[in-house]
């Protein structure tokens, strides 16, 4: 997974406003820097929460709970449109190991194991889909279910080791 992406799911690393600000700023200029792929739509709501983050500091109690929404919001749609970017290269990738399978002589243990993988990777992104559908429909517990999709994933990839 691209390492920006990866950056923008684990979050800022701590509770300070200025750390927060930090985080936000670096995750939205490689966001905003990115060539390749989608990436670059992140930037955008990362954007709008950063506008936020300075109000929060300053605002009356009353409206504290409206701007940290709205933040939260804005980092929903930061977090689905990065898990779109994930499953974008895993698509990539997916394809390049089919075509490569596609190649091999049937019944071969190499044509086996490649479509064991190819499999692995379509359960993973089947997964991870539900995971962007769920967020993008606002049903949050459709999300209980990626977890035991993306456990067999794993055993499957160890077991290709």
């Amino acid at each position: 997974m691209d390492p920006t992406v990866l950056e923008l799911m684990k979050g800022p690393t701590g509770a300070d406003p200025k750390d927060v600000i930090a985080w936000f700023k670096k995750v939205h200029f490689a966001c905003a820097s990115a060539t390749e792929g989608s990436l670059s739509m992140v930037a955008e709501p990362l954007a709008k929460a950063i506008d936020l983050l300075p109000k929060l500091d300053k605002a009356p109690p009353d409206q504290v709970e409206k701007i940290s929404t709205e933040i939260g919001s804005h980092m929903l749609h930061a977090q689905a449109l990065a898990l779109y970017c994930h499953l974008e290269e895993l698509n990539k990738l997916r394809n390049a190991i089919a075509a490569e399978v596609a190649k091999q002589k049937a019944g071969t243990v190499e044509r086996k194991r490649g479509e064991q993988l190819q499999g692995a990777y379509e359960k993973a992104i089947d997964g991870l889909a539900r995971a962007y559908n769920a967020i993008r429909e606002g049903k949050f517990e459709e999300l209980k279910a990626v977890p035991a999709i993306m456990e067999q994933v794993r055993k499957t990839a160890l077991e290709l080791k």
